[in-house]
């Protein structure tokens, strides 16, 4: 079993350009979030970002952590790259739309825009 330095100095030993790796205890449940300097989407002013919280197992391996790492780094830069995405100006494929507009929009039958299927 890990102790909690144990998942610190695999934390310590994972580098993605200069994003920290924190651990985060609750309730002695283990949790992983990265934190990194970045240009804002909107103003193109760099400032602090935190990732969202990843959920280690109680009893996490070395390859869980690195791999929930990896993930973390992995679905933050697809988030900065949906804000960074413009179609005609708007960011149109945006971590941050309320999910029952998006609802809405799927309920409308001129939304879809695909191809009939091959007979």
């Amino acid at each position: 079993m890990l102790t909690h330095d144990d998942i610190l100095r695999v934390l310590q030993d994972i580098q993605f350009n200069d994003w920290a790796f924190d651990l985060v205890l609750d309730s002695d449940r283990p949790y992983l979030k990265v934190r990194f300097t970045g240009p804002c989407s909107t103003t193109g002013r760099f400032q602090a970002w935190e990732g969202r919280t990843w959920c280690l197992s109680p009893d996490p391996t070395r390859s869980e952590i690195v791999q929930t790492a990896f993930k973390a780094v992995i679905t933050a830069l697809e988030h900065e790259a949906r804000e960074a995405f413009r179609y005609k100006g708007e960011a149109i494929f945006g971590p941050h739309f309320d999910c029952d507009l998006l609802v809405e929009l799927c309920k409308r039958s001129h939304a879809l825009d695909a191809r009939e299927e091959a007979a």
